[in-house]
């Protein structure tokens, strides 16, 4: 059958695509913030479902704290970031895309920075 991170996974793009229906046609009732809500509200529901797939799932892979609020902090800093950007009236979404695009590769490169270095201290460690 399906892993508990793919099922976690399901939900979150069921949710993600219910949310676009809604956006299509509430969009004009939230005028000029459509995009910040819309990120934001994601956010707070996406946490929302890892965080009960992570404390009522069984056999939920082993977390890592650190990562989960690098995730949290990025997708914070991309909603503050598109929020900014409707402010300046950019209302391109292509740039808003650039940002959130360049931001997960931020992130990306952090995690595979650190976890390189965990790798190496635990062969050091192994050596010893």
């Amino acid at each position: 059958m399906f892993s508990i991170k793919e099922k976690e996974n399901m939900v979150q793009t069921t949710f993600l695509i219910i949310l676009v229906m809604l956006k299509r046609y509430a969009g004009i009732l939230l005028g000029e913030f459509e995009n910040v809500i819309f990120i934001f509200s994601a956010v707070i529901v996406f946490y929302f479902i890892h965080f009960l797939f992570v404390t009522f799932g069984k056999n939920y892979p082993e977390k890592d704290d650190w990562e989960e609020r690098l995730n949290l902090f990025t997708i914070g800093l991309y909603g503050i970031g598109v929020f900014i950007l409707q402010m300046l009236q950019v209302t391109n979404l292509t740039i808003m895309a650039m940002v959130g695009i360049l931001l997960i590769g931020i992130n990306v490169l952090i995690k595979s920075k650190r976890r390189a270095a965990k790798e190496s201290i635990e062969k050091n460690k192994k050596k010893s």
